[in-house]
């Protein structure tokens, strides 16, 4: 019930959810720097929420509204994996 009540928050103030999958965990100073940089891409306040994901193997997966930008290694790995065997990409 909280976390539906701090989106309605959110949403009420024009802060968008950013959420940011990451391979390892950040420092503060670093997610600050992102958080910075995306509300300046965004051009609106942003809320960044960091999920650490060892699965991902490295990079990271950004999900800000409905757009998802997939820069992990895994998903590199894939692609590599599709082209090796002559599948479209």
């Amino acid at each position: 019930m909280l976390v539906e009540y701090q989106r309605f928050l959110d949403r009420a103030r024009g802060i968008k959810r950013a959420e940011m999958t990451v391979a390892l965990p950040l420092s503060e100073g670093l997610k600050r720097e992102l958080d910075t940089r995306l509300a300046f891409l965004a051009g609106q306040d942003i809320r960044l929420e960091i999920r650490v994901a060892p699965s991902i193997l490295g990079g990271f997966v950004l999900r800000l509204g409905d757009r998802v930008i997939d820069a992990s290694l895994k998903k590199r790995l894939e692609l590599l994996g599709r082209r090796l065997k002559g599948i479209p990409v």
